[in-house]
């Protein structure tokens, strides 16, 4: 690779917060390690994707807790992307922990074909009612 096409792919690295949903009674090779959460961070913006199942995936008791945090998240990324990206960077406790932080090119490999199971939050928020059936 050319020094100039480095240059290139260095100045389009963008950071990544990927977040993981786990129950500790569930196994570690189980679905539920997929990612549930990514954040991308680029200049002064935060977009945020989430598991198109996530709801599915996510227990009865943790349902409410991630149906009310994904607009506040939405929320806090607008009015503060550095700060809550921060936030999401260091989560270690709770049923959402960080799974990798780091940088990417995504306009090289964008989210959309290295994460296809995720959607971009505000296309779609949580519908599902709280309290509705889940598989675990």
């Amino acid at each position: 690779m050319s020094q100039t096409e480095n240059s290139q792919t260095n100045d389009n690295l963008m950071e990544f917060c990927a977040l993981k949903y786990g129950l500790p009674a569930m196994q570690p090779d189980s679905d539920s390690e997929a990612v549930i959460l990514l954040a991308v961070k680029e200049a002064n913006a935060l977009r945020l994707y989430v598991h198109k199942a996530f709801q599915q995936r996510t227990a009865d008791r943790d349902l409410r807790y991630m149906n009310e945090l994904l607009p506040d998240l939405l929320l806090r990324s607008k009015r503060s992307p550095e700060a809550a990206f921060r936030q999401l960077s260091q989560l270690s406790v709770g049923p959402l922990v960080t799974e990798e932080v780091g940088q990417r090119n995504f306009t090289v490999d964008p989210v959309e074909n290295l994460y296809p199971e995720l959607e971009l939050i505000g296309k779609r928020l949580p519908s599902r009612p709280v309290g509705a059936a889940v598989n675990e």
